[in-house]
């Protein structure tokens, strides 16, 4: 089946995992992505940065399809600890936060979609 979404993100299936609480490891996230849909790492499953940069590593060895990483930004009592210095090197995830990187991909985001940015033409 070809649709907007699975063109752009190169699935075979308009699927998209929600991200999920507990349960969104790279294990169930690149299953969704190998069974043809586009399977989604829960951000705040992870305690620190090096975790989640970590956990993306471990779904890369899982899989060769598309995935993506959910991340929260609502305001919580604890916010997650992401300092500002690792948003701005090219060796790490961008976390999405928008802050001009993606001129710059790290080599794990070559290829990255940012749905914040895309319109459908």
């Amino acid at each position: 089946m070809r649709t907007p979404i699975t063109e752009l993100f190169g699935i075979k299936h308009p699927i998209i995992q929600g991200g999920m609480h507990r349960v969104g490891y790279a294990e169930l996230a690149a299953a969704v992505s190998n069974a043809g849909g586009l399977g989604i790492i829960t951000g705040l499953t992870q305690p620190t940065p090096e975790d989640l940069a970590r956990e993306i590593d471990r779904c890369h060895d899982m899989t060769d399809e598309p995935f993506g990483v959910n991340l929260t930004f609502l305001p919580s009592f604890a916010a997650p600890p992401y300092p500002e210095s690792d948003l701005q090197g090219t060796d790490r995830p961008d976390h999405g936060r928008g802050r001009g990187d993606h001129q710059k991909p790290s080599r794990r985001l070559t290829g990255c979609v940012r749905l914040s940015q895309w319109r459908q033409t």
